[in-house]
């Protein structure tokens, strides 16, 4: 994936980073139905944009919380060997809190 960040330092102690991203995105499903097995396959280019916080503890140690939304929708996908038109939406949302090490 393509992406583009950008940080900005708020304060000697805090930061926000904005990004955004396109890129291929697979899908892919394996399982069993009734006994037998059951694939589905799909590819899409997709989106990402995200945000995330960060206050700094120390110089090398900070904590963060972060947010993210992942849009694609497939138009088809290959369902046991068989080429399926649909109207899938693959699109997600991250929520994550952490601790960065910053050196």
């Amino acid at each position: 994936a393509l992406s583009l960040m950008y940080r900005n330092i708020l304060a000697d102690d805090q930061m926000i980073q904005y990004f955004i991203a396109g890129g291929f995105i697979q899908y892919k499903t394996d399982g069993l139905l009734d006994g037998n097995p059951y694939n589905e396959r799909g590819d899409t280019f997709g989106v990402a944009l995200g945000v995330t916080y960060d206050f700094l503890v120390t110089e090398n140690f900070g904590i963060g919380a972060g947010a993210e939304i992942n849009i694609a929708n497939l138009s088809e996908i290959e369902s046991n060997g068989a080429v399926i038109p649909v109207d899938f939406s693959i699109t997600r949302i991250d929520l994550t809190v952490g601790l960065r090490f910053l050196k």
